[in-house]
């Protein structure tokens, strides 16, 4: 058997051997920060990828129509220029991690 002697190893091993890496897991300090920061951002990706390339024009009316029907002009406007890109994939970096 080989020695799992990092963290981004045992992402790897733990798929296949997981009896060694939680052996070595056991032992070793900080290593939960690896996969962490691995599924953060495979989280955040998807979402990144959309909102770079979704028209906001169409998703904030998308969206504003569906959830904000009943509520005045002046509500839905305060929404939908809360509703910017950067705005969005921000809430999405902080969510994910969350």
């Amino acid at each position: 058997m080989r020695e799992i002697t990092n963290p981004l190893q045992a992402c790897l091993e733990v798929l296949i051997r997981p009896n060694p890496v939680f052996a070595r897991l056991a032992t070793a300090n900080n290593w939960s920060w690896v996969p962490f920061v691995l599924l953060v951002v495979i989280s955040i990706l998807p979402a990144y990828a959309y909102f770079s390339s979704v028209d906001m024009d169409w998703y904030q009316e998308l969206i504003i129509n569906q959830t904000m029907a009943n509520v005045s002009p002046a509500e839905q406007d305060a929404a939908r220029s809360g509703m910017t890109r950067e705005n969005m994939i921000a809430l999405t970096l902080m969510f994910a991690a969350l």
